[in-house]
């Protein structure tokens, strides 16, 4: 339920930002716009932790800063690896949590095109595709789906480390938001 309500959010919050209406795309469409949008601002909130914070914990039992970056990292590519049925041996690693800021940074921009393909593959006729998802099979956008929610759950952990350090990411450019879904009746 929580799930639905963020995706209906999404789509509803375009509006605010004054774009004029896209064509109606449909639902596959839709959730490949949140998640460009959710994964743009995780690029612009890891850009925005300083190099020599990037290791912060806000508490001694906390993950790190890093180590958010590395469960987005490693949850796009727990998702989009599956949908995509890329063999193990073809899969990007995850660099360790000790590495540096850079290290993190390309590692989200080489990883990306496979990430970007699988939503962007994902059509009204092959949604309901099952794939394997570790021990079981599960619908291509039940996966994508919970990617999406994952990487905004992890977003809104970065926000709190970074209001701690007095660091704020940039605004999303005004072509990367969201166009709304469907027109408003007249």
């Amino acid at each position: 339920m929580k799930l639905l309500a963020l995706f209906v959010m999404g789509l509803g919050s375009a509006t605010a930002f004054g774009q004029a209406a896209a064509p109606y795309g449909g639902p596959a469409r839709d959730i490949e716009g949140l998640y460009k949008r959710a994964f743009l601002q995780i690029q612009l909130a890891a850009e925005a932790m300083p190099a020599e914070e990037f290791h912060y914990k806000p508490q001694a039992d906390a993950p790190s800063f890093a180590s958010l970056v590395r469960t987005v990292i490693d949850g796009q590519h727990a998702a989009c690896d599956e949908v995509n049925e890329t063999p193990e041996a073809q899969r990007t690693k995850v660099p360790e949590e000790s590495a540096s800021k850079e290290e993190f940074m390309a590692a989200l921009k080489a990883a990306s095109a496979p990430w970007d393909k699988s939503y962007a593959a994902m059509t009204v006729e092959n949604m309901g595709d099952l794939k394997v998802s570790g021990n079981t099979k599960r619908a291509q956008v039940s996966i994508l789906a919970w990617n999406y929610a994952h990487n905004s759950e992890q977003y809104g952990r970065m926000l709190a480390y970074l209001a701690d350090k007095g660091a704020k990411p940039a605004a999303p450019p005004a072509a990367a938001r969201p166009a709304a879904a469907v027109p408003a009746a007249k």
